[in-house]
């Protein structure tokens, strides 16, 4: 453990796969649960945000568990590791963020004793869309396990959408009284200001995790056929080959977009960054078909004022609503012409991303 803080009031420990995704979706709650007079501790593998997070005043508890990682006595390893940093940290409250904290958080609440208990799912992720025989069986295993984590007393549920409202009552036996449905992390409309469109040139952005599920396939066809069509674009992807995920795209494959001038590549961009790509891209594109909650990089692309291309599938559905178009998944054809028909008429663009702006100050500011 790494203290930053005197001890003081409550304590409220976040327990989150890794250290990139608090800081870009859980930083805020953080940040307001120690104003509000709360010690806060993290608990996450750290990678480069070691020192940011101390100089916001948490407690740093620096965890070996892994994503993508199923063997059984490193599986009960990292259950044993979170009853450590509970029994160290003493919490009042504990945050479950995403599939293994809230599973493995929760047997370790069980065990540690009287404790609240706050898990949140962001989307029910690859094992809830994926079609393959081994993920099936793998499904029903995490869901009898999110049932025996769901039931235990003083623990709440949050969703993103309605449709894993669904799945969570439905699937999972949560009662309802103990599902609060809580419409994306939301973004700081001051952060991510509206910018009107600088019309240099055509950019279409896709930026979040390198995943087959995530269209990237798809949005790579697309390009191809605009291109084809005479419609001149720059498809610009930013994000990480997420080695942890089985649906990975191989950095191999990137590089080989990239030199064939299919994409411009970029690995890795600063969270002070984003607002500048977003606001230099002509679109915004997410073609996915992962189980997303509501994906931040539409809400995002919505506060500064672009419009966005997203598929029709829960989560996407919450934050397009007239501030994009909505396409099938899996359908390369129907993205390009999508595409096509934003990047060929600016006045609608700008018509969609007034529209996206006002949504984000209504319904998705983090500040709500």
């Amino acid at each position: 453990m790494v203290q930053s803080t005197p001890d003081t009031g409550k304590r409220l420990l976040l327990v989150i796969t890794e250290d990139w995704y608090f800081w870009t979706h859980r930083l805020c709650i953080a940040r307001a649960a120690r104003n509000a007079g709360y010690r806060v501790g993290i608990a996450t593998r750290v990678h480069a945000l070691r020192e940011q997070i101390l100089s916001e005043g948490f407690d740093l508890f620096p965890l070996n568990m892994r994503r993508r990682r199923y063997n059984p006595f490193t599986e009960i390893g990292s259950v044993l590791e979170l009853l450590r940093v509970y029994r160290v940290f003493c919490p009042d409250i504990v945050h479950l963020v995403t599939a293994k904290p809230v599973l493995y958080g929760a047997l370790a609440a069980k065990m540690y004793g009287k404790v609240g208990i706050v898990n949140a799912l962001a989307g029910m992720g690859h094992f809830f869309v994926s079609k393959k025989m081994s993920d099936a069986v793998l499904r029903f295993i995490v869901a009898v396990l999110f049932r025996i984590a769901f039931s235990l007393k003083n623990s709440t549920l949050i969703v993103q959408n309605p449709e894993d409202w669904q799945i969570a009552r439905k699937k999972l036996g949560v009662h309802p009284d103990r599902i609060t449905m809580i419409r994306g992390s939301g973004v700081d409309p001051d952060f991510f200001t509206y910018v009107p469109e600088k019309k240099d040139e055509n950019v279409v952005l896709y930026a979040g995790r390198l995943l087959r599920t995530k269209g990237v396939y798809e949005l790579v066809e697309a390009g191809e056929q605009l291109r084809n069509r005479g419609t001149a674009c720059t498809l610009r992807i930013v994000g990480h080959s997420d080695k942890e995920n089985p649906q990975h795209i191989p950095e191999s494959q990137l590089e080989t977009w990239h030199e064939e001038g299919k994409i411009v590549w970029t690995r890795r961009c600063t969270i002070s960054e984003m607002p500048k790509v977003i606001a230099d891209a002509t679109v915004v594109a997410l073609p996915t078909a992962y189980g997303e909650g509501v994906p931040k990089i539409l809400i995002e692309a919505a506060s500064v004022g672009r419009a966005v291309v997203a598929t029709d599938t829960p989560g996407c559905r919450e934050i397009v609503q007239g501030n994009g178009l909505l396409i099938p998944p899996r359908d390369s054809d129907a993205l390009a012409t999508a595409l096509d028909k934003l990047l060929r008429d600016t006045r609608l663009r700008a018509t969609m991303g007034k529209a996206g702006r006002r949504l984000v100050a209504e319904q998705f500011s983090e500040s709500m």
